[in-house]
């Protein structure tokens, strides 16, 4: 079996993806909405603050990869009722698993896709990206459509604490000097 490569995926999120996006949804956020436009084909989309994660149905893999900051920031102030200004960052260096069947197969391929992505290996690409290819993925919880942020750990942003909610969408953006 050939060694799977991750796409190199640019993600543009427009001001209609995030008007149109579904606060605290992994599956119908701006950037999972983004993700689909810049990927076609990808299914399974979720998105949290650590990770975002696709599938590939044609070659049978899921990737996931890490959250860059410029969306963990965007995704958290979304959340909080803020809308952000358009953007767009680059997803490499995914971590490459073997697609989930959800039709039976036969033994033979079972075993020896299990076999070829069973253990994790980093994989050199071009420049200085990594893939982490086999193993297991972070985790996620049962219920992780629902994006949550702890307890109450991530709450409000530090310059909402305090703030009526009706007043959010009115707010200044304090992240601008």
């Amino acid at each position: 079996m050939k060694t799977p490569r991750s796409p190199r995926v640019v993600v543009e999120v427009t001001r209609n993806l995030i008007e149109d996006a579904v606060a605290a949804d992994s599956s119908h956020c701006m950037i999972a909405e983004a993700i689909k436009i810049a990927q076609p084909g990808a299914v399974k989309v979720s998105v949290d603050i650590a990770t975002l994660r696709f599938s590939d149905p044609v070659k049978q893999l899921r990737y996931t990869y890490l959250t860059p900051q410029v969306a963990q920031v965007a995704l958290l102030r979304f959340d909080e009722g803020i809308l952000p200004d358009p953007y767009r960052f680059t997803l490499m260096g995914a971590h490459i698993t073997a697609m989930r069947k959800s039709r039976p197969q036969t033994e033979e391929r079972r075993e020896k896709s299990r076999a070829a992505l069973a253990k994790a290996r980093l994989v050199a690409r071009s420049g200085h990206t990594l893939d982490r290819v086999g193993g297991k993925t972070p985790p996620t919880m049962s219920h992780a459509r629902r994006r949550g942020f702890g307890v109450r750990g991530l709450g409000r942003a530090p310059e909402l604490r305090g703030v009526p909610a009706e007043m959010l969408n009115n707010a200044p953006d304090l992240s601008k000097p």
